[in-house]
């Protein structure tokens, strides 16, 4: 599974009056998951998620300087965390 967000215009893009506009990378984000039973134990299931990010800024104005400034005229952007991996279990007791 996956998506691309096309490059998009940061929450304070227009009126923080910075120099160029900000807008937010290309983001492509691609995600596997697996899941089944786990072998040996009755009723319990597992669940393995990766989730990778390609794009290293979100859409978002952070930091001290949300209004532009002469000393900062461009906007710092929200971080992406490119990496990340979920495991889970679940047990479903009392089914036959």
């Amino acid at each position: 599974m996956g998506y691309v967000l096309a490059p998009r215009l940061v929450d304070r893009g227009l009126g923080g009056g910075f120099t160029p506009t900000p807008t937010a990378p290309t983001q492509v984000d691609l995600r596997l998951t697996a899941t089944g039973a786990v072998p040996n134990v009755k009723g319990l299931s597992y669940r393995l998620s990766a989730d990778h990010v390609f794009g290293n800024r979100g859409p978002y104005a952070i930091g001290e300087v949300l209004v532009a400034t002469p000393e900062n005229p461009e906007a710092e952007l929200s971080p992406i965390a490119a990496t990340r991996v979920t495991f889970g279990l679940e047990y479903a007791y009392g089914e036959e």
